[in-house]
């Protein structure tokens, strides 16, 4: 009966941690956020510097952009040099928006592009306030790869200005992209409709942008990521049935298409689904094993409520990878319980360690603690 009791008192922790991260903002998320942090004085500049490199340790490719991602819109912000260090300041203009401007960056113009991005380095971002930056993450755009994302939910202008490393994967045959080829087919006044949209969700008119992006597939049903646009809209707009129907649609015409996974897989999450979630995000990370810390964490979580400590293993490890500014340290307590169901107490133990160590007063710290005195018996 205590053995039972244990493993209920787990598996209520793992469904407590898919919870607390499935709660915070989930578009594009690349890590699990933790609470918000000061933002400081946001008339300030805030300084982004960091490097990208190549996963395997290559030499990077040319025409590298660094682009922004805030509330789904992208801009390109600059470019890196050649060693792959990057520094630009992001501040807020007259008109309430920020702009990147250029530090040390090479200032030459992109000629890289794509729906709702602009091509000149230095512009105008996304039409957020500059105490939205929170929303945002940065990425690097290059055709044939893929980057991690850095999320920027706790930078302001009194962080330090280091915001991490993005790491650049080469796309593998069997691997999904961000933006469907349909786009690329999209007739004039399909793809007339969806820039609109995307203006409206620059200034927040969200009803709005929604009937952009139905107008878009009207004219074009077989336009994807205005399918997926769609159903996060409907999903802001607290819609939750539809953005599902919309998620499918966009599946269905491009299943190679990463956006539609992760966001039916954060769902799930949510409703401690675990079946759909496993199923989901298992297909997301397979698509995209290099960008999302947070799709791994939760197909690690769904993965350990299915008992498949293997796969839960395998997930939280890669989601850790992931994750260098351990902006998720909940991942080490998953970690630890995945590691004890398989009887391995020493590394286990280790990992709640951790997590105690990096969030000393959490608020199932009791549990942890005696977690660890139930185990200590059991090292060798």
């Amino acid at each position: 009966m205590a053995g039972n009791t244990r493993v209920a008192r787990v598996v209520l922790s793992a469904v407590a941690i898919a919870a607390t991260v499935a709660a915070q903002p989930t578009r594009g998320s690349g890590t699990a956020p933790l609470p918000p942090a000061d933002l400081g004085d946001t008339t300030r500049p805030i300084r982004l510097a960091g490097s990208v490199v190549m996963d395997d340790g290559s030499d990077l490719p040319r025409n590298i952009a660094i682009k922004s991602i805030c509330n789904g819109v992208e801009r390109v912000v600059g470019t890196p040099h050649a060693d792959g260090k990057f520094d630009f300041q992001w501040v807020s203009n007259n008109m309430g928006q920020p702009d990147a401007t250029q530090s040390d960056l090479d200032t030459t113009t992109s000629k890289l592009g794509g729906p709702g991005m602009s091509t000149r380095t230095g512009s105008s971002l996304g039409g957020v306030s500059g105490d939205q930056i929170k929303n945002c993450e940065l990425a690097v755009v290059l055709p044939g790869y893929r980057s991690s994302r850095i999320n920027l939910y706790n930078h302001s202008s009194t962080s330090n200005p280091n915001v991490g490393i993005i790491v650049l994967h080469r796309f593998g045959n069997d691997e999904g992209h961000f933006v469907s080829e349909t786009t690329l087919r999209a007739p004039k006044d399909a793809k007339k409709a969806w820039d609109e949209g995307l203006v409206l969700l620059t200034k927040n008119q969200r009803p709005e942008a929604l009937a952009s992006f139905q107008k878009a597939v009207k004219a074009y049903p077989g336009f994807a990521d205005a399918w997926l646009r769609i159903g996060v809209t409907e999903l802001e707009l607290r819609q939750p049935e539809p953005a599902k129907e919309s998620f499918q649609k966009a599946m269905e015409i491009d299943a190679k298409l990463i956006g539609p996974w992760l966001e039916m897989g954060f769902l799930a999450s949510t409703a401690a689904d675990w079946p759909s979630t496993a199923k989901y995000l298992d297909q997301a990370v397979k698509l995209d094993p290099t960008g999302s810390s947070k799709a791994w964490y939760l197909d690690a979580t769904a993965h350990f409520n299915l008992k498949n400590y293997d796969e839960a293993e395998r997930g939280v490890r890669k989601a850790i990878e992931l994750d260098p500014k351990h902006q998720n340290p909940r991942a080490d307590f998953l970690l630890g319980l995945v590691l004890i169901a398989k009887e391995d107490y020493k590394d286990g133990a280790d990992a709640l360690r951790a997590y105690v160590g990096a969030v000393p007063n959490a608020g199932d710290l009791e549990m942890v603690r005696g977690e660890l005195a139930r185990i200590q018996p059991l090292i060798h």
